[in-house]
């Protein structure tokens, strides 16, 4: 019987604890604020720029989710959730609507492959103030 009871405390330990029916969700953190002279300073997330401080994408060859974005209006592009900026992603580029693919998700934020040097950069954009729009691409 100890030996029983002992091996469901192991699993129950190792599953974590449940949240309450009546619990919030984790609230997704806040971005920084970017000033807009701060944003100027940013460099230009597009095919001919560099974002150096732009982290790598830390799975490349895993499968991609199918969801692109486009900014409606010029986003921060965030080193992680609450992190530094890193870039500012353009509404247009090439003449034509900036579209950037998915490749993370999570409460408030999605990581996006920045059209950018080097290659394979992300950034993570704060959808919670709006300024994106989202589609399925097969």
């Amino acid at each position: 019987m100890w030996l029983i009871a002992t091996a469901v405390v192991g699993l129950l330990s190792a599953c974590g604890t449940a949240a309450s029916p009546g619990a919030a969700a984790p609230r997704p953190a806040l971005p920084r604020y970017v000033s807009p002279a701060q944003m100027a300073l940013l460099p230009i997330a597009t095919t001919f720029g560099r974002s150096p401080g732009a982290p790598q994408d830390p799975d490349p060859f895993e499968p991609v989710t199918g969801i692109v974005l486009h900014p409606t209006a010029t986003r921060v592009v965030f080193a992680r959730p609450g992190g530094p900026p890193v870039a500012a992603l353009p509404t247009t580029e090439l003449k034509n609507p900036t579209w950037v693919p998915v490749v993370q998700s999570q409460p408030g934020w999605d990581r996006v492959l920045l059209p950018t040097r080097p290659n394979r950069s992300t950034g993570w954009i704060y959808l919670g103030d709006g300024g994106v729009q989202t589609a399925y691409s097969a």
